[in-house]
């Protein structure tokens, strides 16, 4: 069987709307982020529409507030996701690879299962450190564009699912974005080598091409001689 790296955050849960009401808990409506804008990574290099934004000091906290267990639990999955990975689990194992905070392991789990995900391994990972701390695999699921190039650059085929802070990136080999778990599934499965007969292929990102962040493959053009 296959292996696959999947993130949590943002990838298979919608953790952003929980983390960015949070911060608005803990600033007492201070800064009021909205989706469209967490243009990067980082909560505390963004700016709300008042120009208003946390410290990475303020950071901190809000992550450990974020990681208790009533926060956790109000994540909801994000649409798709679940079905499939149902999908993807009966060719492959599934390894759900996160970099929370440990303090939220246990919810995470409980978590999990209260929405019937299928079976996995579940791993909590340094930041930036999935590439480097587990197995090879076969295809990275992500949200965090720097990751998914670290795997790309092992020879990994990296998706990104598409979110304001990844859109605007710079095309790199091997890594794809995607629009949803709809559009992501059928590359996945093209991967197991199991697709049903007369279904066209998706195009997986190699070491030959660029993705677009459109979603778009660019071939590779060879050197003029």
């Amino acid at each position: 069987m296959k292996h696959f790296c999947i993130d949590i955050d943002n990838t298979v849960a919608c953790s952003d709307k929980i983390m960015r009401r949070v911060i608005s808990t803990y600033s007492s409506g201070r800064v009021q982020l909205k989706y469209d804008d967490i243009v990067t990574f980082n909560y505390y290099e963004c700016l709300d529409r008042r120009g208003n934004h946390i410290t990475e000091k303020e950071w901190k906290e809000i992550h450990v507030l974020w990681s208790e267990r009533k926060n956790v639990m109000s994540i909801q999955p994000m649409p798709g996701a679940v079905d499939a990975l149902r999908r993807l689990a009966k060719y492959g194992t599934i390894h759900l690879a996160t970099s929370r905070l440990r303090v939220a392991r246990a919810a995470t789990a409980e978590w999990l299962d209260s929405h019937d995900f299928p079976d996995h391994e579940l791993h909590f990972l340094k930041h930036g450190k999935k590439h480097s701390s587990l197995r090879s695999f076969a295809a990275a699921v992500e949200d965090y564009y720097e990751q998914a190039v670290d795997f790309a650059a092992l020879g990994t085929p990296s998706f990104l699912i598409r979110h304001p802070w990844n859109q605007d990136r710079e095309p790199v080999d091997g890594v794809q974005w995607v629009e949803n778990w709809e559009e992501l599934i059928e590359y996945l499965m093209d991967i197991t080598h199991t697709r049903r007969r007369g279904k066209p292929n998706k195009k997986v990102p190699d070491a030959n091409s660029k993705s677009r962040s459109d979603g778009r493959i660019m071939k590779r053009q060879a050197p003029q001689k």
